[in-house]
């Protein structure tokens, strides 16, 4: 598509336990990447909080996907069994925030105090936090966005203001 003078748009694809274990996916990764022509700056791999507690899954294949320059992108942040050591020890370069929290920033104080730290913690890591779900409530970006000040966290383009390109907001 690029070649079509498209955009560069990234692809992120959900990774399951069983791929991790098979004990190919960076091969078959870096295959689909030189089959596509893709580069891997494009490809995100999202993965879960609890497939992360397995080391011995997961910490050679992340290595390598960072060798091969694949995004990592945590799914469902904040749900899963939360271990912030493994924010240090793997490549991870997103959080994606889980939906139970995004879906009442706007009357919800606990959502939203939950949602800051995250994208607060992901700053200080230098991550970027994406709201996962968002349904395009504005007061709630807005309660999201004056509380977490001097962050970055990516929020997409209610529905109501999208056009034919693909886009999301972003709060600095």
């Amino acid at each position: 598509m690029q070649d079509a003078g498209f955009a560069a748009l990234p692809i992120s694809v959900n990774v399951s336990a069983v791929q991790f274990r098979r004990g190919d996916l960076v091969a078959e990764v870096k295959r689909v990447l030189d089959e596509t022509g893709l580069e891997s700056r494009y490809l995100e791999l999202e993965l879960t909080e609890s497939l992360l507690m397995d080391k011995e899954v997961v910490g050679e294949a992340l290595t390598g996907m960072r060798a091969l320059g694949v995004k990592i992108t945590i799914d469902d942040f904040g749900t899963g069994y939360s271990s912030l050591s493994y924010l240090k020890r793997y490549p991870i370069d997103k959080l994606k925030i889980d939906r139970s929290f995004i879906d009442d920033l706007g009357t919800d104080a606990d959502d939203r105090a939950i949602a800051v730290a995250i994208i607060n913690l992901a700053k200080t890591l230098k991550l970027t936090a994406l709201a996962e779900g968002w349904s395009g409530r504005s007061s709630s970006i807005s309660c999201a966005r004056r509380a977490a000040t001097n962050s970055r966290a990516i929020w997409p383009v209610p529905r109501s203001r999208r056009r034919s390109s693909a886009r999301s907001h972003v709060a600095e």
